[in-house]
């Protein structure tokens, strides 16, 4: 067996450390080709809604998904990205692409999408130190893009309960006829979840101060005009309480008609003189001059 020299060891030594080197630096190369790969197969050229619904024209989230601030949420009805690009920083990912506002068809009884102009960007910080940051940049991703509407339903505020209860899996709302004609009366004990109907002795409230809900910034952009309409219960103070959408209208305007209704101000309804809880039903429409 040929024996080898010093010199010759020193060089094979010499090339094994450069390809280490080599294949040490091209690693990280891979993994962020892969993983932009995989980001761009599953969000690029599609619609999602955005995790706890920012009106902002930016939002940010960390490593898991989860905002680092508190914030006030908007509408879900204005909160969809349509993504038209996909960049990977070092520390952040960064998705750029177009507001979309959903809107409800009375005709079909199911929100559609409307793509605007609008530019919304939404960046995710990459955690390089955790283990699997890859994976766990997907999974973060997987939470702030919800691709289902029916998967919103455990996350939208109280007032849209109904809507998301009662529309099917192919979205179509039903037809909710039945909840604003109830026979009027009281039945039973008055309480706020068993109130009267105006009618049959039940003496209407009679309105104090009943401002009139604003426009939604995307909805006026959009030159969009419509009502929504709602139920809610008054009760013996005269202040409304348990306030639902029944009829829904999108583009963030029904959210404004819950702000407005929150500051009526009524006198109580009435029966056999005293005040009792009363539902009422009220519509709330919005004309762009």
């Amino acid at each position: 067996m040929k024996r080898l020299n010093s010199s010759t060891i020193s060089r094979v030594s010499r090339s094994i450390t450069a390809i280490a080197f080599l294949l040490i630096s091209f690693a990280p190369a891979v993994l962020a080709d892969d993983l932009s790969r995989q980001l761009h197969a599953r969000f690029q050229g599609k619609t999602f809604f955005v995790f706890d619904f920012p009106e902002s024209n930016t939002a940010h989230f960390n490593a898991d998904g989860t905002h680092p601030y508190f914030t006030h949420p908007g509408s879900w009805t204005t909160s969809a990205i349509f993504i038209k690009t996909i960049h990977l920083r070092r520390d952040q990912a960064e998705f750029k692409g177009r507001r979309v506002v959903h809107l409800f068809n009375r005709a079909e009884f199911r929100f559609q999408p409307q793509r605007t102009d609008f530019d919304f960007t939404i960046t995710i910080d990459i955690d390089r130190s955790a283990p699997e940051a890859n994976a766990a940049l997907l999974r973060a991703a997987a939470k702030v893009f919800i691709a289902s509407q029916s998967a919103l339903s455990p996350l939208v505020p109280d007032y849209w309960r109904w809507v998301f209860d009662h529309m099917d899996q192919n979205g179509e709302l039903e037809n909710p006829h039945h909840e604003l004609h109830l026979q009027s009366g009281c039945r039973g004990t008055p309480t706020i979840d068993n109130p009267c109907v105006v009618g049959n002795g039940v003496i209407a409230p009679r309105r104090l101060s009943t401002p009139d809900p604003e426009y939604s910034e995307f909805a006026r952009e959009l030159r969009l005009s419509g009502g929504s309409q709602y139920t809610f219960v008054l009760d013996e103070s005269g202040q409304p309480q348990k306030i639902r959408i029944m009829f829904p209208f999108g583009a963030g305007l029904d959210e404004r008609g819950i702000i407005a209704l929150k500051q009526w101000r009524l006198t109580p309804g009435t029966f056999n003189g005293k005040a009792v809880p009363v539902q009422m039903n009220v519509s709330m429409d919005w004309s762009f001059y």
